[in-house]
């Protein structure tokens, strides 16, 4: 007896919908989204290749909005000005997955270089391929945490 293969729906490409972006990765780095090694740290971002020390990683981004706006975002960084980058909305600046390691063992390798009208992230030592990025959040956001 033969058995007959079952068909298979072949999806054209009129069908296909790719993945929406989580993520915007603004960098010349390859940075990767991923379990943080922090316990209970949710995600993490890592590089995938050595940075050097003092050097710019790339730009927080996000919604510029004045501080007179109220958000219960998470994602946001005070400016030195009257805004603050809002990075909440997907596609998501892929610098607001830098944990704090604060509450940890881990020390930090990456500072917030903050203007009056952008934020950038430098690292602050050599940090190898595969390590974690860390910032400081500072005692601000944690007040009310």
């Amino acid at each position: 007896m033969v058995r007959k293969r079952k068909k298979t729906k072949n999806l054209s490409k009129d069908t296909y919908e790719p993945p929406v972006a989580e993520y915007v990765y603004n960098t010349n780095y390859n940075l990767k989204v991923d379990i943080s090694l922090i316990k209970h740290g949710g995600l993490g971002l890592f590089t995938m290749e050595n940075i050097p020390k003092n050097t710019f990683i790339g730009e927080y981004i996000g919604e510029v909005k004045h501080t007179d706006e109220p958000t219960l975002s998470t994602y946001c960084l005070s400016l030195k000005s009257d805004y603050f980058i809002d990075a909440y909305d997907y596609p998501r600046c892929v610098f607001g997955m830098i944990n704090d390691c604060r509450f940890s063992d881990y020390t930090y390798n990456c500072i917030f270089k903050i203007y009056a009208d952008k934020a950038e992230v430098w690292s602050i030592c050599d940090i190898d391929a595969g390590s974690e990025m860390y910032l400081n959040y500072g005692d601000e956001f944690w007040t009310y945490r």
